[in-house]
């Protein structure tokens, strides 16, 4: 092999793995367009959108979706779902994301409640809890009635 063959097929290899790098972003992120939207036809969730960015697996892109729920029975609850997407298959699978039921309701915060009626001069249990610094009635030994407030 003469020195111009090999500076010619060194040349045409340094071009071919320059293609082929330049097309590898294009090729990822038309990948993950079409994963995404697969995704999100699949979860099945109003107002679906896909959160952060996707995590590449050997045979599977992996996409969180949140999103409302549709069915009636949910109320339009907030819900965040898992999407793998197959990249040889085509083929989404979806699962709910574990706690996510569970996070939303301990974000609400919950009503702070005692369990003592406290007057000026005396303190009463209550039969049941009630929300912290509302009015309630202490009673004395002799059911006398005083106006006190729930305190723990």
């Amino acid at each position: 092999m003469s020195v111009v063959q090999r500076i010619a097929a060194t040349a045409g290899l340094v071009c071919v793995a320059h293609a082929a790098n330049a097309s590898a972003p294009a090729a990822w992120g038309e990948l993950n367009r079409k994963a995404s939207a697969a995704c999100l036809k699949a979860v099945d969730l109003a107002d679906a959108k896909v959160h952060g960015a996707p995590v590449d697996f050997d045979e599977t892109v992996l996409f969180i979706v949140e999103g409302r729920q549709t069915q009636a029975h949910m109320n339009n609850a907030p819900t965040t779902k898992y999407c793998l997407y197959g990249k040889s298959t085509a083929r989404t699978h979806v699962s709910e994301m574990p706690g996510a039921a569970l996070a939303a309701k301990a974000s609400a915060p919950a009503p702070v409640t005692g369990k003592t009626c406290w007057s000026e001069t005396l303190s009463t249990p209550l039969k049941w809890p009630r929300r912290l610094g509302t009015p309630c009635t202490a009673r004395n030994d002799l059911g006398d009635p005083t106006p006190g407030i729930v305190r723990k």
